[in-house]
């Protein structure tokens, strides 16, 4: 996030990339950081690029990112062939009209805007939340009781991707204007 407000996304993917790629030399140090991850990152970066300008080069890339993510990810050819196939469609999806209006459905949206915050909140609470309301209810079904802590995450991840994350980026961009403006003046 620092290196994207810092230095912008071309050199933001650039990093993802070069992480991903140190991924595979062992440096304890970078293993902290899960960098094996980045070039899912990288390619859904890229893919987004395409999807603003149009320019086939970010489409490329992103299918070529996605591609080395999959071969390089653990040995076991299920999760391979699943990665690969999403790849695909993530693919189809931002090229094609016929695919975009399938995955418009206001739901589809719904869960797309509140992804991110989503991926980042929902393991610990989800399994924090079942295993707390299966110790206060144990009358019920287990397949009942991850609804209400699905639904409390998801609204939770709404009002992060709704209003905190917009706060966030405007104080971010406020901080990072504030410093270049004094980088600025100093330098005369």
């Amino acid at each position: 996030g620092i290196i994207y407000f810092t230095f912008g996304v071309n050199i933001a993917i650039a990093s993802l990339i070069s992480l991903f790629l140190l991924s595979h030399v062992q440096v304890p140090f970078l293993w902290r950081f899960s960098p094996q991850y980045m070039g899912w990152f990288a390619a859904g970066a890229l893919f987004y690029r395409y999807f603003k300008t149009s320019e086939r080069k970010w489409l490329v890339m992103a299918l070529f990112t996605a591609l080395f993510s999959v071969l390089f990810m653990p040995k076991d050819i299920v999760a391979k062939l699943a990665a690969l196939v999403m790849s695909i469609f993530f693919a189809v999806v931002i090229i094609n009209d016929l695919a975009q209006s399938f995955v418009s459905f206001r739901l589809f949206v719904f869960l797309g805007f509140i992804s991110y915050p989503l991926y980042l909140i929902h393991e610990n609470m989800l399994i924090s939340l079942i295993v707390k309301m299966g110790h206060w209810m144990p009358w019920m079904p287990g397949y009942f009781l991850s609804f209400l802590p699905i639904a409390l995450v998801i609204g939770i991840a709404f009002l992060v991707a709704a209003y905190a994350e917009p706060k966030l980026r405007e104080i971010i961009h406020k901080v990072l204007d504030q410093k270049s403006t004094k980088i600025a003046n100093s330098g005369r």
